[in-house]
């Protein structure tokens, strides 16, 4: 989950000034942690199985609030395609097969899954129609995109009202053309950007944002589907470029902020694409240990350092805990890549060739 029910307008640490290697942030990582902040998070972690018996391969990408990870499984592998099904897992290793024939891109707040359906042509080419996997089993169609081949919902919302669906069309020559849409509440929007926006992330409101720009400048931006319009987000005191990750129903926005030597600074933007807080900054803690930050719908952000390979979790603004503090064996949080959390603080994460769950005791 990567939407966020409160405002990040509320967290403090805006950079106040610019010096050396482009400014300081009002905390430093590492704050101190007050024990109530430690005893509202305990976690176990559990070891999810490699392949699933008649699975060839398999990739959990995304958590439930119950602490079960999504996935999209290979099975009955070919010489040209494999069969695409929706699979769940628990943290016991129990799999449950949601629908076969249906590729997971995405899971919101209410257990829904986005994706498509999935067919094998007689090409041997996956023919697709974007769609929903309720949580009561029934899988329900988007409306058709007009002479289109194939569809997917390539990003879902957390509450699930809308959806950037990816569409290709084949032309009589072959030549095929990618198009783009947001699905906002039953109606379909087409997306006017250019080839160099990137989206990353798509809100309640239909809004999607991203990064913009060639790798000589980069920009993170806001794309509000129903009107067209285009913004783009402002940097943090004295840097040059953003780029954003993740957006909530509010219109905050999370991502980095970058100076022109590169350094980076994990933040949130309002919806006035202002800068509204600083979790962590390269330029204090390091131009390497900023990890890809995941959020959830409580305000909870979680970073892996690529550096020291400790997680981190930022419970409420200014705090900081490291989940190796949190669990029975610290070593079960070390080099870990963080995939998912969930509303309720669970995590999910690669490491090595499996997946781990650390699930947040009661």
């Amino acid at each position: 989950m990567r939407d966020v029910a409160k405002s990040w307008i509320m967290f403090a640490g805006i950079l106040a000034a610019c010096g050396g290697n482009g400014g300081e942030a009002t905390e430093q990582r590492g704050s101190a942690v007050t024990s109530a902040d430690a005893a509202n998070f305990h976690y176990t972690a559990h070891d999810l199985p490699v392949v699933p018996p008649g699975y060839d391969y398999y990739r959990p990408e995304w958590i439930g609030l119950g602490g079960d990870a999504f996935s999209v499984g290979d099975a009955d592998c070919g010489a040209t395609s494999c069969r695409w099904d929706a699979l769940k897992v628990d943290a016991a290793g129990n799999f449950t097969v949601l629908a076969q024939n249906f590729q997971v891109t995405g899971v919101d707040a209410g257990g829904d899954v986005g994706g498509c359906t999935a067919e094998v042509g007689d090409d041997g080419q996956h023919i697709l129609h974007a769609a929903f996997l309720h949580a009561d089993g029934q899988v329900e169609l988007l409306s058709p995109v007009p002479d289109a081949q194939s569809t997917c919902i390539s990003l879902l919302s957390d509450g699930g009202h809308a959806a950037y669906v990816s569409a290709t069309t084949i032309s009589n020559t072959g030549v095929s053309t990618q198009t783009s849409y947001v699905w906002l509440d039953g109606s379909m929007y087409p997306v006017d950007l250019p080839a160099d926006y990137a989206p990353a992330d798509v809100n309640d409101r239909g809004e999607l944002v991203g990064q913009s720009g060639s790798h000589l400048h980069l920009s993170g931006f806001r794309y509000a589907a129903a009107t067209g319009t285009t913004s783009l987000l402002e940097p943090a005191a004295c840097d040059a470029e953003t780029n954003a990750l993740a957006t909530n129903q509010q219109g905050g926005v999370l991502g980095y902020s970058f100076t022109e030597n590169g350094e980076a600074r994990i933040v949130a933007w309002d919806d006035a694409n202002q800068v509204a807080g600083v979790f962590v900054d390269a330029t204090v803690d390091g131009p390497d240990w900023l990890g890809t930050p995941r959020w959830n719908g409580n305000g909870l952000v979680v970073v892996a350092s690529p550096v020291d390979g400790h997680t981190y979790l930022f419970s409420e603004p200014g705090v900081r805990l490291d989940l190796a503090d949190l669990l029975a064996d610290p070593a079960d949080s070390l080099n870990v890549f963080v995939l998912d959390v969930n509303d309720h603080g669970d995590i999910l994460a690669a490491v090595g060739g499996h997946s781990r769950v650390f699930i947040r005791d009661e």
